[in-house]
């Protein structure tokens, strides 16, 4: 086990999925990215958008059987992905039975 996932409080699912940044508030349509990985508690996200840690956007995605989930999240810090900005988010609202998808998704994906 390396260092980083000694620190990591759940698992990461490895993956590329669409996602829509909406805000967080009106719901509206503010761009769009790709989810590199996830996790129970946040998402990895690479998008042309310029997005500032502390900034809140309700983030809308789906994993195919496991269907379409709109999370809010807050962005925790910033970095160069490969071709575009790379955010981590961390997940401040999601509901139970959400919640519930995505580790079933993330534990069957990990295994």
């Amino acid at each position: 086990m390396t260092f980083f996932q000694e620190k990591r409080k759940y698992p990461r699912k490895p993956l590329a999925v669409y996602l829509e940044l909406c805000d967080h508030r009106t719901r509206t349509p503010l761009g769009k990215g790709f989810i590199t990985n996830i996790s129970e508690g946040g998402l990895a996200l690479e998008t042309h958008q310029q997005l500032n840690p502390g900034d809140k956007f309700l983030f809308r995605f789906n994993l195919g059987g496991n269907g379409n989930f709109e999370v809010i999240g807050v962005v925790v810090y910033v970095a160069n992905g490969v071709l575009t900005n790379a955010y981590g988010i961390k997940f401040l609202e999601l509901s139970p039975e959400s919640r519930k998808r995505l580790k079933k998704y993330i534990l069957a994906e990990v295994r």
